[in-house]
């Protein structure tokens, strides 16, 4: 009679559990449902507002409802490359974190300055039982590419026909260590995935033709630059 009562209990404490997931089952689609109704609600609201101002705006009040159409026509492009920029407190005290302190970030956990170093590993290792040390065995710091140099490089690849990007590497060059004695600078190719160091790694051909080509335009602009000439015959300490 004991087993029998047991089976019962137990089949009943899984029918339970069963039914619970359903109903959280259930329950998260609903939510889902939800979501998605109340964005196309403030889409649909949003697109009758706009049609209704485009159409009717001008009748009320030309100026005060300027048609959305208008305004998007009479907008400027906003202006681009280097200016003066005056920092203030608050946001942009992020805009400027954003901009450089990841980079310092990045040299003070390498550093183990940081008061973070080490904190994800370790909580990594607590949940496994496990305990952390770590030691560096190669310490190199980020190293400025020489801005001569990137500025012609910049040239050269609008000259190429190619809109220029500049971004930092975390990863280790000969650049890094050519910098301390020479000015450096590099040129980076696109790889389809961002795969790195694989056997899958790859390039397209176009990004291969734009650096050679601007290669080319680098190398002529160089020798027709009396700065770069006077640089040259220049020996650095």
């Amino acid at each position: 009679m004991s087993t029998v009562v047991e089976a019962g209990e137990s089949s009943v404490a899984l029918d339970t559990s069963e039914d619970r997931a359903r109903a959280s089952k259930v329950a998260a689609e609903r939510r889902r449902r939800r979501q998605i109704q109340n964005v196309a609600i403030r889409v649909v609201s949003i697109a009758i507002v706009l049609s209704l101002w485009e159409m009717l705006g001008n009748r009320i009040d030309p100026v005060l409802f300027t048609k959305p159409s208008l305004v998007a026509l009479a907008a400027e492009d906003a202006p681009a490359g280097e200016m003066t920029v005056v920092l203030g407190p608050g946001w942009p005290g992020i805009l400027l974190h954003e901009a450089i302190g990841h980079g310092l970030e990045g040299d003070f956990n390498r550093k183990g300055t940081s008061a973070f170093v080490g904190l994800m590993g370790q909580q990594i290792a607590a949940r496994r039982a496990l305990s952390m040390n770590f030691a560096t065995f190669l310490n190199q710091s980020a190293v400025a590419m020489d801005p001569f140099l990137v500025a012609q490089i910049e040239s050269a690849i609008r000259a190429a026909g190619c809109p220029p990007h500049r971004m930092p590497s975390g990863a280790g060059h000969d650049a890094m260590i050519l910098a301390a004695r020479v000015p450096a600078a590099m040129v980076f190719l696109r790889s389809p995935g961002g795969i790195s160091h694989d056997p899958s790694e790859s390039v397209l051909l176009e990004d291969v033709a734009c650096a050679i080509d601007c290669g080319g335009h680098l190398l002529k602009q160089l020798a027709e630059s009396a700065e770069f000439l006077k640089g040259a015959n220049t020996p650095r300490g």
